[in-house]
């Protein structure tokens, strides 16, 4: 089943949304570049006094509806209030004669980072860097008591030069101060469950859309992506930094944890060997002239006393079988090698699960 990537108000409206009808792709200096049936919304890009600015209106049929006029006029008032690098800036609110009331903005030379997935060229350092710039433009924008709604590869512009993030179309955006158009919006792929249940919504609908793009981003994120998806908001990153930081700590952590258990595995590893390791047999010294000498430092200035060894006495020989020890210091050495395998077994286990 294919979920559509379309934004749409979740409790529909009931005015009539029939698509725009078709319109010359260029009409004088003006441009389109985005009309889509799903939208109530069309964007032209416009050279003006030597500048590209893009518009954005209402489509024909639209123009002129009060909620979607209000829409448009609430999307600006949001927008104006931002000024962000990772943010597409906008600069008025006008109206053009053949267009009607227009929203203008920076016009962004770049793709879309839905564009940049298509081409499965996103490497993890350029994963790492969107991710974190998308979590500056949240950090911003959530301390203006801004609540994005709707966030999603479509609405993310990557620069050409430079590769930087633009955040673009507030459309479905609402903040503290607003007391029109309150109902849940957005995609619903990227939507977080308490905002398509129209339940309490905060900035942690944000952090839920952020780990939905980390999925398909990059899966070396993987676990900061699960926690910014758990379905119990108060359990999720409580906000978009420390989203980033999780990002930007994860391969450090990562690293860490590795050189840990390497650490560990080469002490136990090391203390199973001593453990292992047979005891020496310590063998006296026996001088030339048949004296005995006690084990010395020789690196003190201690002289070493010779010891007179007891008379030799007469030997007999003997017809009393004397068994071989041998065996028995193989079983011993049998189980005690069964017993230095046993440990190294259990430290590599321990050190596994730790890793794991």
């Amino acid at each position: 089943m294919m979920i559509s990537d379309s934004s749409d108000f979740f409790i529909p409206s009931k005015n009539d949304r029939s698509s725009h009808s078709a319109m010359d792709m260029q009409i004088g200096f003006k441009e389109l570049i985005y009309s889509s049936p799903d939208s109530y919304c069309e964007i032209w890009k416009v050279d003006r006094a030597g500048r590209f600015r893009v518009y954005k209106c209402l489509k024909e049929d639209h123009r002129g509806d009060v909620v979607y006029e209000k829409l448009l006029k609430k999307e600006f008032e949001i927008g104006y209030s931002l000024s962000h690098n990772n943010i597409c800036e906008v600069y008025s609110f006008t109206n053009l004669p053949q267009l009607g009331n227009c929203i203008e903005m920076e016009w962004v030379d770049g793709m879309s980072l839905a564009n940049l997935l298509e081409l499965k060229k996103l490497d993890r350092k350029t994963a790492k860097k969107i991710i974190c710039e998308i979590c500056d433009a949240l950090i911003y924008i959530h301390s203006k008591q801004v609540i994005y709604r709707d966030l999603k590869p479509s609405n993310i512009l990557i620069t050409y030069n430079g590769g930087n993030v633009k955040l673009i179309d507030f459309g479905f955006s609402d903040t503290d101060s607003h007391s029109i158009l309150k109902s849940p919006a957005g995609t619903r792929k990227y939507a977080s469950p308490e905002l398509l249940l129209d339940e309490d919504v905060d900035l942690r609908t944000d952090i839920w859309s952020v780990g939905c793009l980390i999925k398909e981003m990059s899966p070396y994120y993987k676990d900061v992506a699960r926690r910014c998806c758990i379905r119990d908001k108060s359990k999720r990153y409580k906000n978009a930094q420390e989203v980033k930081s999780a990002i930007e700590s994860y391969g450090i952590k990562r690293f860490s944890k590795i050189l840990m258990v390497i650490f560990m595995i080469a002490i136990l590893g090391g203390m199973a060997y001593y453990l292992a390791k047979p005891n020496p047999i310590e063998i006296p010294a026996i001088s030339s002239d048949n004296q005995i000498f006690t084990e010395t430092d020789t690196t003190s200035n201690q002289t070493i006393e010779p010891i007179d060894p007891e008379p030799i006495k007469d030997i007999k020989p003997s017809t009393k079988v004397i068994t071989d020890p041998k065996p028995k210091q193989e079983q011993n050495s049998s189980k005690t090698e069964n017993s230095s395998q046993e440990e190294i077994d259990e430290i590599f286990r321990q050190a596994t699960e730790m890793f794991d």
